[in-house]
């Protein structure tokens, strides 16, 4: 009975662990429904107290920064948009005295996300150090300090230079302002000030009282599910309605919204919280909404989340979601899911030191300088974008009950010609012994017309889900590392597997916490 028992057991895991085969419904020209992706969909974002440590403080830090936004950069259209702002700004103030380039208060030097600092005139010299670049440039809100806001527009608008300048903020996160500082806060008392104080800021650089260069809401309810909650009042269709923003849309030239995936109230582990596209979908659900009321506006209002990560004040059983491989299978999954429901951009989020940043410049916090397994995310979407003009993407079904742990993606151009097929299998495995059985499937779909051969690009890691080493990572063979200078080192051939179009057929196998790109070899 035993032995029987124990050969049962062995069949059954062998049956288990058997390629599973997934046909993906693509067609070989893009559906109706299909979005169309802005070439500088994958962005960057960078915490303002932070900035200055990437591209201003040394030479070195800015050439490693440099070359590694280069290598996101260079495989869309050549150009990005950075958010530059945050809390570390929003409650902050400008000193046009300061000799250095910040100032930090006593007890706030060392914290990742400093309060009370005072910004000088030689802090905008970072921002000439990204000559492909454009800014959005977030404005002091939250003191309720009009005429200190005004002097740091005034100055950044000057310093930076306004054929820089995608669009100006007002403010980080308003929905969590208190009247503490104000003596009512509501979304109804945010438009007011937000339109008294976007036409007095326009006026003051020259511009119309409309010139549309704002972003508005700049909320984080939308998505943190957090006080208030997303069902609360500050969302965007209640900002724009009962809270009057409609009245100002001249001036908007977009909507900004925050996004964490996990949260500190939420438990759970890597599988739950990040690996796991059903969960990403339900934690994006209210940016499908807010996407399509503002595509009903006249003229449509586009939507950009411009501070995202995959956490928050880590949940306290969740161990570090965010530094490891998952993170990049995530992020992956999470930009190209955005991309499916008609986000504009999606700009990541860099903190000096902090958990969340996909590179760190140089030591800081004790973190030494290096590139995060999350940096390969921005690498995979950017690929997926590419450099063809008017790129439409839909998410595809993978049935089978398998949309927890897998999802795909199919990319083609402005005429509509299938381009690219993205798959995430976000099944965790991990190989710390090297001997871990892994599981994978293989998908297959129609090749596009007069396919011969497809290319296969590989998003892996050498020991799974939980490996946080530079050198263990790689993307079409190329491992980033702070030893390469962010340049990348080629270490597995040219890094692209070739396969043949048998039948009409594409047919390719996805391991288990591995991510493909496959394209017209053609």
């Amino acid at each position: 009975m035993r032995k029987a028992h124990f050969l049962s057991s062995i069949f059954l895991s062998l049956a288990s662990a058997q390629e599973s085969t997934i046909s993906l419904p693509i067609n070989n020209t893009a559906p109706i429904e299909a979005a169309v992706v802005d070439p500088t969909f994958p962005a960057f974002a960078f915490e303002e107290a932070s900035f200055y440590s990437y591209f201003g403080n040394t030479s070195s830090a800015t050439e490693f920064s440099l070359n590694l936004l280069s290598n996101v950069v260079n495989r869309t259209n050549g150009s990005t948009v950075i958010r530059v702002g945050g809390t570390s700004l929003d409650q902050s103030h400008y000193n046009s005295s300061l000799k250095n380039f910040i100032h930090y208060p006593k007890g706030q030097v060392g914290a990742p996300i400093p309060k009370g600092v005072a910004f000088g005139p030689k802090f905008f010299s970072a921002f000439h150090a990204i000559p492909f670049a454009k800014y959005i440039f977030d404005i002091p809100f939250f003191h309720n300090n009009k005429n200190n806001s005004i002097e740091w527009t005034k100055a950044g608008y000057k310093a930076i230079g306004a054929d820089r300048i995608a669009a100006f903020e007002l403010g980080n996160e308003v929905d969590h302002y208190s009247s503490k500082i104000r003596k009512s806060w509501d979304p109804s008392t945010y438009v007011t000030e937000w339109a008294n104080w976007t036409s007095t800021i326009s006026s003051a650089l020259g511009l119309p009282p409309d010139a549309k260069i704002w972003d508005a809401c700049t909320y984080s309810a939308e998505a943190s599910g957090n006080s208030p909650p997303p069902g609360g009042p500050w969302t965007v269709p209640q900002a724009f309605t009962s809270g009057n923003l409609s009245t100002y849309k001249s001036r908007i030239s977009t909507v900004s919204l925050h996004y964490y995936q996990a949260l500190h109230e939420q438990s759970g582990n890597l599988s739950s919280l990040l690996l796991n596209h059903t969960f990403t979908k339900e934690r994006m659900s209210n940016f499908s909404s807010a996407v399509e009321f503002l595509n009903k506006q006249d003229p449509p209002i586009p939507l950009d989340l411009a501070e995202v990560g995959p956490a928050i004040d880590l949940p306290k059983d969740a161990g570090d979601i965010s530094g490891v491989f998952s993170a990049a299978l995530w992020l992956s999954d999470m930009l190209l899911h955005g991309m499916n429901i008609g986000i504009r951009r999606i700009n990541y989020q860099q903190i000096l030191g902090g958990e969340l940043s996909l590179w760190q410049p140089s030591e800081a916090r004790g973190k030494e300088a290096r590139v995060d397994p999350k940096y390969y995310g921005l690498i995979f979407a950017a690929d997926f974008v590419g450099k063809e003009k008017g790129v439409k993407v839909k998410e595809v079904d993978v049935g089978h009950g398998m949309g927890e742990r897998l999802s795909a993606y199919a990319a083609w151009s402005g005429e509509g010609e299938l381009l690219r097929v993205a798959v995430v299998n976000l099944e965790e495995w991990n190989n710390s012994t090297g001997s871990a059985r892994r599981p994978n499937v293989t998908v297959e779909f129609s090749a596009p017309e007069g396919a011969q051969k497809m290319e296969v690009r590989k998003l892996e890691s050498t020991t799974g889900a939980q490996d946080d080493k530079e050198e263990d990572i790689s993307y079409a063979g190329v491992t980033y590392t702070f030893a390469n200078n962010g340049k990348g080192e080629q270490k597995k051939g040219d890094g692209v597997e070739r396969i043949a179009v048998k039948d009409g057929k594409v047919k390719v196998v996805v391991k288990a916490s591995e991510a493909v790109m496959i394209s017209n070899a053609n």
